[in-house]
């Protein structure tokens, strides 16, 4: 035998002792040194790192290890002849596990061919006659292909390459959290496919998703490997593939390119091997009887999914006299949408950068991350050493731009915690929760969850209750978080003061809560059941309500506290003594049909632990689809129902109902959740508001509607089995305008109008923006008019407009912003003295879209009161100050108002009022009857 060059030898031996495991390196610096240098470290780390996965692959389909070595080499030859075209290099396990099945697939189904000329017959079996395990084995290769890229490169990692989700969340380049999200989108989708095949599937499946894996055939031959990486390495040096079986497959195939690939589905050259072969007896051989083999066209591909869509964010960062600040650390942030059980509020980084020498950056922004909102907004970061955090808000449709963040001169944020009595209160934990406008709210019981990059740690106290905050002077709206059993969670403000000073926060003592959460009809405790504490009711939550959709949120005060039962079903939180809480426990859909309820509570004096038992009703589970008027499913509808014999508002039932109950639906446009059985009525609305909308009377209101794109009156029975809900929704027309400005435009106009919600917010119109004088207004029916209220809240102008959808050629409508004008009244007490402090009720009337032609605004109208209208001018509602003086400002000229004073018996309703550009209404003294909520004398 010929003596082997001595560097194969030492390919080989590195796969016989597996030193390429030392490397740390991740996926990402592996391919870039590769694609840089052509490292043979480098590839050899990635050849060995993903061997057994792509070695198990090809063993599968092919069923033969000679097959299977010639489709591990062509996976690995691509790889060396495609590294720099892979655009998703985060995701290289999914990658090659497609390359190296497309490969094997178009290797069997050559071998397929040559045997249906060799041996005469109609057609090969796809299969031999193995054991049921391998045809299993087949089945999670198949299903695997047709997750999306995100979720198949999760379980890529985790479970046929053993990595921990902290391991894949580095080679992903996101947070753990995100990991655990698409692991368990892509385990349910899978679970609810195998059940179709079986019990033996479903057990096979479970093994797989919980690290049994199903047995490997082998680990592939170090020889193999080692031949692999040398005739990978002459291809990344000379481009050109070698002529062997696997060098022809390599070629055959087009280039890869983010996580799938564009097969032709036949492998002409080889074929053309197989016709050179037998010759002229391909005719005699092909008989009547005989099935033609099957086409291109004819043969069913696994699905590509489609490369991500990015958008470009450029920009400069610049130190506090202009200066370009180099190797600062950029970070795009996505607010997640909450979910049941969820109010509290976290980014997730979905791309990090560094600037360069010039202080510029370059991001490459995902903009298809879940939100609720309508447009797409991230919260760009930046950060760099000696410069304290920034944050921007950017919206990234369309294009923004290049953008600008000025960082300040860093500095240490000291503060100090004392104890009720005022002694200090050393060796408290103290977490940074908000920075600007980015948030990282933490979840109790949930240990996985991580922080942004770059995201301050936490400190501790020191003896004399002092904490330091390393380089956040300088920051605006940064929030702490304190966690000690000794003291009852809390978050507060703590910039603001100034430089060298320490500003000191009080602390109450801990009044211990363990909420346990068990199924109502078996008394079975629930673990992971999601639990939300809020102990200070915010008047508009920022998922609800805001200008920029959201962003601003971090602006107003923290009052949730999310959590996770343990594995006894409980959450123990510390509030404080006398605290009124509201609790809503909404159970994983894993524990079955329960349905999320609410309750309240108020925390006693005693030291000693107080228990909650939640025990959640077991419902019904509904199902249905959603499609558009084409009979297309929609992904990503959002579903949530009611009880229409309810006979309170949907945020103070008992059951968790609407927005506090919402799922959406999967790719095949399914959706599932639980309901109670009864009266009950779906609101579906669609991935985006082009839709049009359906209005009803919310169930336990007066007057409150609530908008959706449809909505659906179902009768649920307590036995048999629940229909199906089949919601089709029809498109709707937008109807796009200008605005001129009589000034400097602030960028913080904003647009209502009556049926534009969402399903966080489907009782008040929801905010859309105004960028470049241009606005859209999406869900315009035909032959209806829409009224629409366009407000600048920084420069206090704004405009009605009446849209209605018209044909093509029209002239594009226009609004000219004119000063807004104000309502300004005394509320006094009966005893005739000023009422301080007392809170107005302030809505916006948006007039219902109508028949074209009729007038808007005739009493049958019935206009939709939105009181969350503002909240840059109104975050809050307004209230009187120390003379007992309201004075209501940013009113939108030509908009009807309504105005109300107090509460319960001590209302008393102003009226209705229009408002003109600049001018104010002076309302006669408002004379309270009795002593009334909401003021102090």
């Amino acid at each position: 035998m010929a003596e082997k060059p001595r560097s194969t030898v030492i390919r080989q031996l590195r796969f016989v002792v597996a030193s390429w495991k030392e490397d740390t390196r991740t996926d990402v610096e592996l391919l870039r040194r590769f694609i840089q240098t052509r490292d043979e470290q480098a590839f050899t780390a990635l050849v060995g790192r993903h061997s057994e996965l792509v070695w198990g692959v090809c063993l599968r389909v092919l069923r033969n290890q000679a097959d299977a070595e010639d489709a591990l080499q062509a996976t690995f030859l691509r790889l060396s002849r495609d590294a720099k075209r892979i655009l998703n290099k985060e995701a290289l396990g999914g990658w090659l596990f497609r390359v190296a099945r497309d490969c094997s697939i178009d290797l069997q189904r050559s071998i397929a061919r040559q045997r249906r000329i060799e041996e005469r017959v109609a057609e090969v079996a796809p299969h031999n006659d193995e054991s049921a395990a391998s045809d299993l084995r087949m089945l999670l290769d198949d299903e695997l292909a047709q997750l999306s890229q995100s979720e198949r490169a999760v379980l890529v990692l985790c479970c046929l390459e053993g990595r921990t989700y902290a391991d894949a969340a580095l080679e992903l380049g996101c947070s753990t959290a995100a990991v655990h999200r698409r692991f368990v989108r892509a385990q349910t989708r899978l679970r609810r496919r195998f059940a179709q095949h079986g019990k033996t599937a479903t057990k096979i499946l479970a093994a797989v998703l919980t690290g049994a894996a199903l047995p490997a055939a082998s680990a592939a031959p170090p020889a193999l490997l080692a031949q692999a990486v040398e005739t990978g390495l002459v291809v990344a040096r000379t481009g050109l593939l070698p002529t062997t079986r696997a060098g022809v497959f390599a070629s055959a195939a087009p280039s890869t390119v983010a996580n799938g690939t564009n097969r032709t589905g036949t492998v002409f050259a080889v074929l053309a091997v197989a016709v050179v072969c037998v010759g002229g007896a391909i005719a005699f051989m092909i008989s009547p009887e005989s099935p033609p083999a099957p086409t291109p066209e004819a043969e069913a591909h696994p699905r590509v999914a489609p490369a991500r869509p990015h958008t470009p964010v450029t920009g400069v960062v610049r130190g506090p006299k202009g200066e370009s600040v180099a190797g600062a650390s950029i970070v795009a942030l996505a607010r997640r949408p909450f979910g049941p059980g969820e109010r509290g509020l976290r980014d997730e980084a979905i791309a990090t950068t560094r600037t360069d020498a010039e202080g510029r950056f370059a991001l490459s922004v995902p903009d298809d991350f879940d939100t609720w909102f309508s447009g797409r907004v991230v919260t760009v970061q930046a950060s760099g050493p000696n410069f304290a955090p920034a944050t921007l808000p950017v919206r990234l449709r369309p294009s923004p731009g290049e953008i600008e963040l000025k960082l300040a001169a860093a500095s240490d944020l000291k503060g100090k915690l004392l104890d009720k009595t005022g002694h200090p209160a050393a060796g408290v934990r103290v977490e940074v929760v908000r920075i600007g406008d980015a948030v990282a709210e933490p979840v109790v019981g949930r240990a996985d969850l991580t922080s942004p990059p770059a995201w301050p740690s936490a400190v501790v106290s020191s003896a004399d209750g002092t904490f330091t905050l390393p380089a956040l002077g300088g920051s605006v709206n940064v929030w702490v978080r304190i966690l000690d059993r000794r003291f009852a969670l809390d978050s507060f403000r703590v910039d603001g003061v100034k430089v060298g000073a320490v500003g000191e926060f009080r602390l109450d003592s801990a009044r211990p809560l363990t909420v346990e959460v068990r199924a109502g009809d078996t008394d079975a405790v629930l673990v992971g059941a999601r639990v939300t504490v809020i102990t200070d009711r915010v008047a508009a939550h920022p998922h609800f309500c805001a200008t920029d959709h959201g962003i601003l949120g971090p602006r107003s005060i923290p009052a949730d506290i999310d959590a996770v039962t343990d594995n006894r079903g409980r959450v123990r939180v510390s509030l404080a003594p006398h605290d009124r809480a509201e609790v809503l426990v909404h159970p994983l859909a894993e524990s079955g049909p329960y349905v999320g309820v609410r309750t309240r509570i108020e925390v006693t004096s005693d030291s000693t632990d107080q228990r909650l038992v939640v025990r959640v009703p077991r419902g019904r589970r509904l199902t249905g689809t959603v499609t558009d008027e084409n009979g297309m499913p929609l992904a990503g509808a959002a579903v949530h129902w009611g009880r229409e014999s309810a006979t309170r508002p949907e945020w103070k039932d008992d059951v968790l109902v609407g927005r506090d109950a919402i799922t959406r639906t999967g790719s095949d446009g399914r959706f599932s959740l639980p309901v109670l059985p009864g009266a009950c009525s779906v609101r579906v609305y669609g991935p985006t508001p082009d839709f049009e909308t359906a209005s009803a009377k919310l169930p336990g209101t007066t007057h409150t509607t609530i908008f959706a794109h449809h909505i659906a009156r179902i009768e649920v029975a307590e036995r048999g089995d629940v229909p199906a809900v089949k919601v089709v929704l029809r498109s709707a027309r937008s109807i796009s305008g200008t605005v001129h400005h009589p000034g400097t435009d602030s960028g913080s106009i904003f647009l209502l109008a009556s049926g534009r919600v969402s399903p966080v917010r489907g009782y008040a119109a929801l905010p859309a923006p105004v960028r470049g004088a241009a606005f859209t207004v999406p869900g315009c029916r035909e032959g209806y008019t829409t009224r629409a209220y366009l407000l600048d809240p920084g420069a206090r102008v704004g405009a009605v407009i009446d849209l209605t959808a018209v044909t093509s050629g029209a002239p594009e409508p226009s609004a000219q912003l004119l000063a807004c004008g104000t309502i300004r009244f005394r509320v006094l007490g009966a005893d005739g003295r000023p009422r301080v402090g007392q809170e107005i009720g302030l809505s916006l009337l948006v007039e219902r879209d109508c028949v074209s032609g009729s007038k808007i605004g005739e009493p049958l109208a019935d206009p939709q009161p939105v009181e969350w209208f503002d909240a840059t001018n109104y975050p809050a509602r307004p209230k009187t100050n120390a003379e007992g003086i309201a004075e209501l400002p940013a009113l939108i000229p030509g908009a009807r108002y309504a105005i109300a004073v107090g509460s319960g018996a001590g209302r008393v309703v102003l009226g209705k009022f229009t408002i003109s550009s600049g001018k104010t209404i002076t309302v006669p003294d408002v004379v309270l009857p009795g002593t009334s909520e909401g003021g102090t004398r």
